[in-house]
């Protein structure tokens, strides 16, 4: 047992080895004009930096452009995992509820996809409501879960080199939300409005495809 101890507190030692030097917010400052990003407004920079950190919003640098945009790139990120909770949110009460009282009549109701592919579509996705719940970066992170196409399901198809980015996530969530006849939150609509709202963001970089909204996955099939 203390050998046991010892090798743990040997870890925590090297953990502490990593934690990331503290810096004052001028300090902060000075590190993003040593990466060369555009500022335009230091006051501006300095409030951003003292209400959201440097270290969340360093995951949205981007070489050749100004902090503003990083700015807006990380609330376009922060409102998109937003849908993406509230709606899993509401697949994973419909399931629940499903379960307890109509086991065998779920896999129909998502168009019989084969049972196997559709708890492995639901597992990828559980992988992307865990990160929206805890706040990482989501907007064009090449997703650790794999989403499966369904063989059986040509709606599917157009997605095939998405199979690792949100787009696939948010397709496979319109496509369970019109299974199930759960209409309420305009899905489509909510994700329309915020690319609108931040129209610089690259949806190729999230696995967008061109003219996605006419697919037929993303229409009333």
């Amino acid at each position: 047992m203390s050998n046991l101890r010892e090798q743990l507190q040997e870890l925590k030692n090297q953990n502490n080895l990593y934690t990331k030097e503290h810096k004052t917010f001028q300090e902060q400052l000075e590190k993003l004009y040593e990466k060369k990003f555009i500022i335009s407004n230091e006051q501006y920079t300095l409030s951003k930096l003292e209400h959201i950190n440097y270290y969340r919003i360093s995951a949205y640098f981007l070489p050749n452009t100004t902090f503003e945009d990083i700015i807006k790139l990380y609330y376009f990120d922060t409102e998109l995992r937003k849908i993406i909770f509230e709606s899993i949110e509401v697949i994973e009460i419909y399931l629940r509820t499903q379960i307890a009282y109509y086991h065998s009549q779920i896999i129909a109701k998502m168009g019989n996809i084969n049972k196997v592919v559709f708890f492995k579509l639901f597992k990828a996705l559980s992988s992307v409501r865990n990160a929206c719940a805890h706040h990482s970066r989501l907007w064009n992170k090449t997703l650790g879960v794999s989403f499966e196409i369904p063989r059986n399901k040509p709606i599917f198809a157009p997605l095939i080199n998405s199979k690792k980015k949100v787009f696939f996530a948010l397709s496979v969530i319109k496509y369970i939300l019109t299974c199930i006849g759960d209409d309420e939150m305009d899905f489509k609509n909510k994700i329309k409005t915020l690319l609108q709202k931040y129209e610089n963001v690259d949806m190729e970089a999230m696995g967008f495809i061109k003219e996605w909204e006419d697919l037929e996955i993303w229409r009333s099939f």
